[in-house]
């Protein structure tokens, strides 16, 4: 039993090893750290706060998606302070939503919780 046990453990842990390996040509992505809140969103929007000022739209790409992949519309807005301000453009289904943001190599994939009615 104890064999048995060690065997799958190895196996384990070379799966994990594997997956967590870059394909050949491919660089693993870094880790983008930005701030997306609230993370309840109740009016139809939310923020993105960067480390560095974003001036402009062309800075990173976003893209929203219920858990079954669909794409969300939204439109996007930077504020005097440099936040991303997103507001969907239609009232969309209570539940989770992921997040995806890119730039500059960097990406972060994070959840919202929308409750709009």
């Amino acid at each position: 039993m104890i064999k048995k046990l060690h065997s799958i453990s190895i196996l384990a842990s070379l799966l994990l090893v594997l997956f967590a390996m870059p394909l050949q040509g491919q660089q693993k992505t870094q880790e983008l750290e930005v701030k997306v809140y609230p993370s309840e969103v109740k009016d139809n929007h939310f923020f993105i706060s960067f480390p560095q000022y974003v001036s402009s739209n062309d800075d990173f790409q976003l893209k929203v998606v219920n858990l079954i992949g669909s794409e969300i519309e939204f439109q996007t807005e930077i504020t005097s302070d440099g936040r991303v301000k997103v507001t969907f453009t239609q009232n969309i289904p209570n539940g989770i939503y992921i997040v995806r943001i890119n730039k500059d190599r960097r990406q972060s994939t994070q959840r919202i919780l929308v409750r709009s009615h």
